[in-house]
């Protein structure tokens, strides 16, 4: 672990303005950026994203996204927690923000928790029935549909490949009809993203 480099080091300390530096302080095993003046350390870490899937008997509730990155491709409601947020109540935020579909935050269960490390993110995946057909794309998207399976291609997805394969098991748990109720999902996808 030591050989991990934060990924955007600061060049300047936050605490006195002095430069950071980058190496591995006493007790730990990673390079950080420290201040060689004053000893404060900078911790990075990883991006926390919240999406939440709606579904209606065998469809799921997608966007098209409207901003970057991947502006025009297919992906369910989400997008990052804020400080002083849950990780519900962001999911719920988003999807408010996104389709106009209001959710209770505690309505919403864990689904999935998928780590990509090569980009520093984590993304909590919720799940609930969709409460209401009032959706509508926003701002933030350029359409919103409910969609089976086949209806968009893995060409189309807004993630990392080899995502085809969860999202055909979350269409897969939607088919035995206890999606919501199963055990949550948690994996490490590694990406040729970064």
């Amino acid at each position: 672990m030591g050989d991990l480099k934060p990924i955007v080091p600061a060049k300047y300390c936050l605490h006195c303005g002095n430069r950071m530096k980058l190496r591995i302080p006493p007790g730990d095993n990673i390079y950080r950026a420290v201040c060689a003046t004053c000893g404060f350390i900078l911790y990075e870490n990883p991006k926390l994203l919240a999406a939440c899937i709606l579904f209606s008997g065998q469809k799921v509730l997608w966007v098209k996204r409207a901003r970057p990155p991947y502006v025009g491709l297919w992906a369910m409601p989400g997008g990052y927690v804020e400080l002083g947020e849950t990780v519900e109540e962001a999911a719920s935020r988003e999807l408010s923000e996104e389709t106009c579909v209001v959710i209770s935050p505690g309505e919403l269960s864990v689904y999935g928790v998928v780590s990509i490390p090569e980009i520093n993110q984590i993304f909590i995946s919720l799940i609930a029935p969709l409460p209401s057909m009032n959706f509508k794309a926003t701002e933030e998207t350029l359409d919103v549909k409910l969609a089976g399976i086949s209806d968009i291609s893995p060409a189309e997805y807004a993630y990392p490949p080899g995502a085809e394969r969860w999202i055909q098991l979350l269409y897969d748990r939607l088919r035995s009809g206890n999606a919501a109720n199963m055990p949550a999902i948690i994996r490490t996808v590694r990406s040729s993203l970064a």
